[in-house]
């Protein structure tokens, strides 16, 4: 994109109110830092989530190379001025420029070696950092290595792992052949899990197509480290079954489970630290009717596409949020088990209507059964009488 265009675009929009989600590379001819230019590519950074490619070529180096001579007085440093965009978009900004196209990177090191500035990001409180990070991919991470020293290993020990679809999609982009993708996935993983020195409080892993053994020593792997936060999406026809280990974490309190059968131990299970419970695609063995899962502090329970609620036990007194959309079989006396909920939702598609929620409660009873009800959402057929 030339910079005429550039300005022409900047004086008609103000700015864009919509993600950019299929632009994946971005090139500007003749720079010279102005502010419209300077606000373009904030704008682009910050709306372009799928954005892998940033070519950047100033003003100066157009002129070297058609040997022409210029006034580098002129020229303020882009690094510098580029230090007026928020943190999070200059540090996506570095990282995802390639190496044969990082001017901006190069320069915002020499701003820094040549003693002109500190690392005012490096310098930031711990908690900032990881929440600057948090909407970094792992790989991203690792590449702000280039910045200093400083920045080598902070990828080793970021509390969030990210494996998820982008992550795969990634490899699979890099690679034609689909067993080299799943062969390249094991690898990378198993690498990355390998060199983690800190802990690990949240970890997305997308299992579609990884062997069954594979996943089992991952999740071991991070349920010794404390996971807090666990998401794990099957997305192959093929159902993965959890191990039972999982069901004795104690420490999680946030679950996302898509795709998976459930092999919890027998008697009673606890998640004493559980606050968030979501289940996608999920067909509940009738075996787990002889099984209590304890959650005294869970607070929000969903279930999406499930089958066989009728044969889970969850004991939680506190729940306040539950929400059923295309399940089969809900039952009056299920949702009676949980007294103090505020927030209702029962939604069901055409395809299972013949299970005919309405014969089994009323809408009078469901208003009835919950005192504490504040809201509700329910389908316009689901309740034929009120």
């Amino acid at each position: 994109m030339s910079r005429d265009a550039v300005r022409e675009y900047l004086t008609t929009h103000d700015c864009i109110e919509e993600d950019l989600i299929a632009l994946r590379k971005i090139k500007l001819e003749g720079f010279v830092n102005t502010k419209n230019e300077r606000l373009f590519m904030k704008l682009m950074l910050a709306r372009s989530p799928s954005l892998v490619k940033v070519i950047v070529k100033p003003a100066e180096l157009i002129e070297q190379k058609s040997r022409k001579k210029i006034n580098l007085k002129k020229r303020s440093n882009v690094s510098v001025r580029l230090s007026l965009v928020p943190i999070q978009v200059l540090i996506t900004s570095l990282v995802r420029l390639r190496k044969n196209n990082n001017y901006i990177a190069q320069n915002y090191m020499n701003y820094f070696n040549e003693g002109r500035g500190t690392d005012r990001i490096f310098e930031l409180p711990r908690h900032l950092i990881d929440d600057i990070l948090n909407h970094m991919t792992i790989k991203e991470i690792a590449r702000m290595s280039v910045l200093s020293r400083k920045w080598n290993h902070k990828w080793s020990t970021h509390p969030t792992i990210l494996l998820d679809r982008w992550f795969h999609e990634e490899i699979k982009y890099r690679n034609r052949s689909s067993s080299s993708n799943i062969s390249d996935f094991k690898n990378i993983v198993n690498n990355i899990l390998l060199k983690h020195s800190g802990h690990i409080i949240t970890f997305v892993l997308d299992i579609s197509g990884v062997g069954s053994d594979d996943r089992d020593i991952w999740l071991r792997y991070v349920s010794n480290r404390g996971v807090k936060e666990l998401k794990i999406k099957n997305s192959t026809q093929s159902t993965y079954t959890l191990p039972s280990f999982l069901f004795n974490s104690g420490e999680l309190s946030h679950l996302d489970i898509t795709n998976c059968a459930f092999n919890m131990p027998l008697a009673s299970t606890s998640f004493q630290n559980l606050v968030k419970l979501d289940l996608k695609k999920i067909s509940f063995d009738p075996t787990l009717a002889y099984t209590i899962l304890e959650a005294p502090h869970l607070l929000t329970m969903f279930f999406t596409d499930c089958n066989g609620l009728q044969y889970l036990n969850i004991s939680a007194s506190r729940l306040i949020g539950l929400h059923i959309v295309d399940s089969h079989y809900v039952d009056l006396k299920i949702l009676k088990a949980y007294a103090e909920l505020k927030v209702l939702t029962i939604a069901s598609c055409d395809k299972i209507q013949q299970y005919e929620f309405w014969r089994r409660f009323t809408l009078t009873e469901i208003i009835c059964s919950f005192p504490k009800l504040i809201g509700f959402c329910f389908n316009n057929d689901l309740f034929k009488t009120v």
